[in-house]
């Protein structure tokens, strides 16, 4: 890949998350500044505008769409999937920032992520041991893989929490 190629993908990745954060027109939910200079940016940001859009629309094949059949959910097991979608069925998640996108040195062509989000949602739908929680600051390590067309997907997730 060229350097101007590589160039005009880091200005295009800056402009999705620049003035209300749209890229050809679609909202980002997901902010990217922080890892704009990254070439695997757009891919990573669109994964997560996928899976955080799912989950603030209701649509939740959308957002479990993003998973890795071989992680903690099987898109493709419908118990799992009605497990998830119970979970975040009153979740609202903003406040989405992309800190970091690092090869993971313990898995081939994996990548970690670190996201940090606040999410919203009823009493008893809370994090682990918070479950009355109703406003929740997350940062979540993700283990993402790469399918043979390139697609990132969630394989697992390490997450720490504090109330709002």
């Amino acid at each position: 890949m060229t350097g101007s190629i590589l160039d005009a993908q880091i200005v295009a990745a800056q402009a999705a998350v620049r003035d209300g954060g749209t890229d050809g027109g679609v909202h980002r939910l997901v902010e990217l500044a922080a890892v704009a200079s990254d070439s695997r940016a757009a891919g990573v940001g669109a994964m997560f505008d996928n899976y955080f859009g799912g989950i603030n629309s209701r649509d939740f094949a959308r957002a479990v769409s993003v998973f890795d059949p071989a992680g903690v959910l099987d898109p493709n097991n419908s118990d799992q999937v009605g497990r998830f979608s119970h979970d975040v069925s009153t979740t609202t998640d903003g406040d989405i920032v992309i800190r970091s996108i690092d090869t993971n040195p313990s898995r081939a062509a994996a990548l970690i992520v670190v996201v940090t989000f606040t999410s919203t949602q009823a009493a008893g739908y809370g994090p682990a041991g918070s479950t009355n929680e109703t406003c929740t600051h997350r940062r979540v390590q993700y283990t993402l893989t790469q399918t043979a067309a390139g697609e990132y997907r969630i394989l697992r997730g390490t997450a720490t929490h504090q109330a709002c």
